[in-house]
């Protein structure tokens, strides 16, 4: 179980307000590894995504398979840098899934 988060990093909340749980948490935990700033966690210096990483869709695709290489089931599919969006698409247990990254612009 974990607390759900939005693309801010936020907790979601429930109609009432409150942040709420989630019992599957796999799609989390691909979206943290790909959100999360490289040497940004004091446990794991390499975890996360460096901001050159960004600079163009191949070098971000190459760095999000760096990332979720560790993820049993995951497969990144492609990666997309456009003026509205940065993002990242993968297959996990068959299901397909846009992962918007947040920018940092």
């Amino acid at each position: 179980m974990d607390t759900a988060l939005d693309i801010s990093g936020d907790f979601k909340t429930d109609g009432r307000g409150y942040p709420y749980m989630i019992a599957d948490d796999t799609w989390q935990q691909v979206y943290i590894l790909l959100s999360a700033k490289s040497g940004g966690f004091y446990y794991d210096r390499e975890l996360g995504l460096a901001e050159n990483d960004r600079s163009s869709a191949e070098a971000l695709e190459a760095a999000a398979r760096r990332v979720l290489r560790d993820m049993p089931g995951a497969e990144v599919c492609r990666a997309d840098i456009t003026a509205q969006k940065t993002s990242v698409t993968v297959k996990l247990d068959g299901a397909e899934t846009e992962i918007e990254l947040r920018r940092e612009d």
